[in-house]
């Protein structure tokens, strides 16, 4: 009942993309009228799934942190094949 007596909102986790922080605010207006439609729901979470799809696809693209560490000359040679089981364990 705190919800509905207190206003209380769930605590999202701050790495949400702005998008969706915005889309949950909205989602959790107190105010039935000022709630978004299922259609504008839909539009928006399409949008957010494109947005994190670009941003994994351009990390991909510049090698992830296990990557560029497996590739670097400077981690010695016996932990380049853990990096390579953590890399194939996460892929």
């Amino acid at each position: 009942m705190a919800v509905a007596d207190e206003q209380l909102q769930p605590v999202l986790p701050a790495s949400l993309p702005a998008s969706l922080l915005v889309l949950c605010h909205a989602c959790c207006d107190f105010d039935p009228e000022m709630r978004p439609s299922f259609k504008t729901v839909v539009e928006e979470l399409s949008a957010a799934i494109d947005e994190i799809k670009a941003a994994e696809a351009a990390a991909a693209a510049r090698g992830g942190l296990l990557e560029r560490l497996k590739n670097s000359s400077t981690v010695p040679a016996s932990w380049v094949s853990v990096l390579g089981q953590l890399t194939s364990h996460i892929s």
